[in-house]
């Protein structure tokens, strides 16, 4: 009988890095893909804080009207990045991957307002991955977070406020939301094989699919897998608006229960 310990030290010696590797690949996308979730949540909050503080100088114009002196777009960007900076919730996590740190994430190309009266807060910053003994990986990313400026509630010659609550939709809107942290508006992304992706019924995006390689991600509202993380397939723009503004359209079966 021959003798094959040979063969299984090597097969060994091959196979254990590669699962290794395998491992820490999957680990850093559950990992950045967290980064990106942080930022953006962090940004949403910016954007609101942006539209209440646009509401209040509204408000002082309109009551003394005065406007000199009032904060310029330029001040209201830097109290936007001001919070954006004070709402990351895992501060480690951004300085571990995010190059520069929380002072690396940049809001310059941010419109406050921008022409249509909304306040548009485009997020920059560079994903940094560090694995041993392999090159650095880079990866740009993009976040374009839309809010209108509060408006505040109008009232009836009664006295009494208006029942037009503000509600949540995205650019498609088949639907509205009532609520911002809805499962449909917060895609929840997971990496996965693209030989399991295909075996659960994924099916290749349109827009990044042929790029794919063995690995891909999934998000469990979607029904289609994607090469890259940043693929336009997994963003949503999100416009808090009226009610009334989408009249017509149906309410979300998840969060308008």
């Amino acid at each position: 009988m021959k003798n094959n310990d040979g063969s299984t030290v090597v097969e060994a010696a091959i196979g254990v890095p590669v699962f290794l590797f395998l491992l820490l690949f999957l680990f850093h996308a559950v990992q950045v893909r967290a980064v990106q979730q942080v930022v953006y949540e962090a940004g949403i909050e910016a954007a609101e804080y942006a539209a209440e503080y646009f509401y209040l100088l509204d408000e002082v114009s309109i009551t003394s009207g005065d406007t000199e002196g009032l904060i310029d777009s330029a001040s209201l960007l830097l109290l936007a990045d001001h919070r954006l900076q004070e709402a990351l919730d895992a501060p480690d996590l951004v300085e571990k991957y995010v190059k520069g740190g929380a002072s690396g994430i940049h809001l310059w190309e941010s419109e406050l307002p921008a022409e249509d009266g909304d306040l548009v807060l485009c997020i920059r910053y560079e994903i940094c991955v560090n694995t041993p003994f392999l090159p650095t990986v880079t990866q740009e990313v993009e976040e374009t977070i839309r809010q209108k400026p509060y408006t505040g509630r109008k009232q009836d010659a009664d006295g009494e406020t208006e029942a037009d609550p503000y509600v949540y939709v995205t650019d498609n809107r088949e639907v509205y939301h009532v609520s911002r942290g809805c499962t449909h508006l917060l895609l929840q992304i997971h990496p996965l094989t693209k030989k399991a992706a295909v075996n659960e019924g994924y099916r290749a995006c349109a827009f990044c699919g042929k790029t794919a390689g063995d690995f891909v991600f999934v998000c469990p509202e979607g029904d289609c897998y994607h090469g890259s993380s940043d693929c336009s397939g997994l963003k949503r723009t999100v416009r808090r608006v009226r009610l009334s503004e989408v009249e017509g359209l149906p309410k979300c079966s998840r969060c308008g229960r």
